[in-house]
């Protein structure tokens, strides 16, 4: 009867941790910690998106025609973005909670400078996708397989959100942007 109760809950243990592995673990941040963390934030349209091989793994670069810069100087009409993983033939490496985009997508992106390459600020948590409802145009992160960690200390600021109205994130980015 013992072995019966450890199993299952030794299953369950193990189940519990399959299922934390497969995300991506970032430490909770506030929009204001995101804005002043990126060097360039960014709406745009994914015009290109091309996945190599990069020694043993992966990597894909996304090409955005650029609409409008929130933050950042010197961005041209057109920027690369670099994720981990992608799909060359079949192979595939893929990030959990690393959200993949396809050329036509509209998005609004955090970004960050690291290495000589921009790169969506946390891997996911600076990456929106813009949808339009009802004539209003919105920037959305589903957070998908994404766990948050606290922080040793406490976060003041806005929480950051999975969804903005696009004109009210601009506008709060740019204005944040100024301030720092």
């Amino acid at each position: 009867m013992l072995r019966i109760v450890k199993t299952p809950s030794l299953l369950l243990l193990l189940f519990g941790l399959a299922i934390t592995l497969n995300a991506i673990i970032v430490e909770k941040a506030t929009l204001e910690e995101i804005i002043s963390e990126s060097h360039v934030i960014v709406h745009g349209k994914v015009i290109d998106k091309i996945s190599v091989w990069e020694g043993k793994q992966i990597n894909t670069y996304l090409t955005l025609q650029v609409f409008d810069v929130a933050k950042g100087d010197g961005i041209g009409e057109t920027i690369q973005v670099k994720q981990y993983g992608g799909k060359i033939g079949p192979y595939a490496d893929e990030i959990s909670g690393q959200p993949s985009y396809e050329v036509g997508d509209e998005v609004f992106f955090f970004l960050v400078d690291w290495k000589g390459n921009y790169w969506i600020h946390s891997m996911a948590i600076g990456g929106y996708v813009v949808i339009e409802t009802g004539g209003v145009k919105y920037a959305v992160n589903g957070f998908n397989d994404i766990e948050f960690v606290e922080a040793l200390n406490n976060k003041i600021g806005e929480e950051l959100k999975g969804e903005y109205q696009l004109f009210d994130l601009f506008g709060k980015v740019q204005s944040l942007s100024r301030m720092e």
